[in-house]
């Protein structure tokens, strides 16, 4: 694997603390309203849209998920694997079909919100983290990354590229149920 290197700009003009990629693409609008609040104050945004390599999902031996990986692009993809039925599953009750035609598991992910549908499948699974920032590339479980609530382990000018889920032991079988007032429209 050739590490992967996110485009930033150049550091010196922009401090990393202020540096923010957005991985989702709701995360905008999320972010305008913070600014507006007085909450944030971001010095420099990155969409990662163009960066080839950080979408769709793939199997050998492991099952790798980019993180700019749509959440019905997941279910198609997850789907022929048995073992990973639980993010299917969570998957088709990730809201509606034009929030999982539009949210990507690294969003999902590192929103860090207490009801992220697609986190406790990917925990039971082990699944790992795979996080490029300008000066390394580094592999971190899921489990410990998310501390708190809207809160991550990312390191400034960091970015959630893949999440790899290993391989099940055999005969071994998921499943996610949601306990929810309403199914989404």
């Amino acid at each position: 694997d050739v590490p992967f290197r996110p485009p930033l700009p150049p550091l010196p003009e922009h401090p990393r603390d202020r540096v923010r990629a957005l991985e989702r693409r709701n995360d905008p609008l999320a972010l305008r309203r913070r600014v507006k609040r007085g909450e944030r104050q971001p010095g420099q945004l990155i969409s990662l849209w163009g960066v080839p390599g950080l979408a769709g999902a793939r199997a050998n031996g492991d099952f790798r998920i980019g993180a700019l990986t749509t959440i019905s692009d997941l279910a198609d993809a997850a789907a022929s694997h048995r073992p990973l039925r639980a993010l299917v599953d969570s998957a088709w009750l990730f809201g509606g079909l034009q929030v999982r035609n539009m949210c990507t598991v690294g969003g999902n992910i590192c929103k860090a919100s207490p009801g992220a549908d697609m986190v406790p499948p990917l925990l039971c699974l082990d699944a790992e983290l795979r996080l490029a920032g300008p000066d390394e590339e580094r592999t971190t479980p899921l489990d410990g990354f998310l501390i708190g609530p809207d809160q991550t382990a990312l390191r400034p000018a960091e970015v959630l590229t893949e999440i790899a889920v290993p391989p099940p032991p055999p005969r071994t079988g998921t499943a996610f149920l949601k306990v929810m007032r309403r199914h989404a429209v």
